[in-house]
């Protein structure tokens, strides 16, 4: 019925504020009853024009090329269209929608635990890592980091459309936070299982959180290769950790029941994608979503 009233509102000027009531509606339980028409065709329509634009997902904006997928993007969207003097009111500087801020939370010494589940050649994991390792010193928390493998490798299908996406969109990100991004060297494969082998040596070392943060930066800032030896060598040894302890581990496969573990743990959340974290009962996924870990982390030193 909610398909039947929006696609009949289609090209009308009403278009907009019959979606937002038709909404509205629907995810409270109170819409009308009406007649129901068949509008396949029109969401075939709608599939068709979404793949020849280049995009996956429902939710998303399309404006003069650029995509704006969910609430956390509307920003940019509303930026570019002031900057071409579209806004209503003249004076307007900031978008009506901004960016959820990370209110820092204040110092705990209680025993709290921040999960960060990642995957190396996960980019929005690499825009994560360095804030959830700051919100874990603010806090007093401890960083528990989780790697899983990558979706690719794990089976799961990434269509073209999703990956020239979430390359445009961390690029933005990245340019807005001041992140480094942009010499990529894919570590897919054979670099990521190098990598993960060392997992254990660095945990133990006390130098994983150096470590994951010195992989995440060569490889999507740095164009380092972590399949070749010179590469994997420059990130080992600035994380503080030994070549020439780490190199004879390489071909260890001890960190895949871990791995799995952690998969498995992700499955058992609720949750497929990185980065995703987990403060007590508050779970979540996205690297635009650290506010609500910082809530969390606000909340547990209000409880103690």
């Amino acid at each position: 019925m909610a398909e039947t009233q929006i696609c009949a509102s289609l090209g009308s000027e009403a278009f907009a504020e019959t979606a937002v009531n038709v909404g509205a509606q629907l995810w409270s339980g109170t819409l009308a009853a009406s007649l129901l028409n068949d509008v396949s065709d029109t969401k075939a329509k709608g599939d068709k024009e979404l793949d020849r634009l280049g995009h996956y997902l429902g939710a998303t904006f399309h404006y003069g090329g650029e995509w704006y997928w969910g609430v956390d993007r509307l920003h940019y969207l509303e930026t570019r269209l002031m900057a071409l003097g579209l806004a209503r009111d003249p004076s307007a500087r900031e978008p009506i929608v901004p960016p959820d801020p990370i209110v820092p939370p204040p110092a705990t010494n209680a025993n709290v635990e921040i999960e960060a589940f990642l995957s190396f050649r996960s980019p929005y994991s690499y825009l994560a890592f360095e804030r959830v390792r700051e919100l874990a010193s603010q806090s007093g928390a401890t960083l528990r980091i989780r790697p899983v493998l990558p979706m690719v490798m794990r089976g799961l299908p990434v269509p073209k459309a999703k990956r020239m996406y979430i390359l445009m969109d961390v690029a933005r990100e990245a340019r807005r936070m001041g992140i480094p991004f942009g010499r990529i060297c894919d570590p897919l494969g054979e670099a990521i299982e190098r990598a993960y082998a060392l997992i254990g040596y660095a945990r133990n070392a006390g130098r994983l959180e150096s470590f994951t943060s010195s992989f995440l930066r060569g490889v999507w800032s740095e164009g380092i290769d972590g399949r070749t030896d010179r590469g994997l060598a420059r990130i080992v040894e600035r994380a503080g950790l030994k070549w020439s302890e780490a190199k004879p581990l390489l071909n260890s496969t001890a960190w895949k029941s871990e791995v799995e573990a952690n998969r498995q743990a992700l499955t058992d959340m609720g949750l497929w994608g990185v980065p995703s974290f987990r403060v007590g009962k508050t779970v979540t996924w996205g690297q635009d979503r650290l506010w609500m870990i910082a809530e969390a982390l606000g909340q547990h030193h209000n409880q103690v």
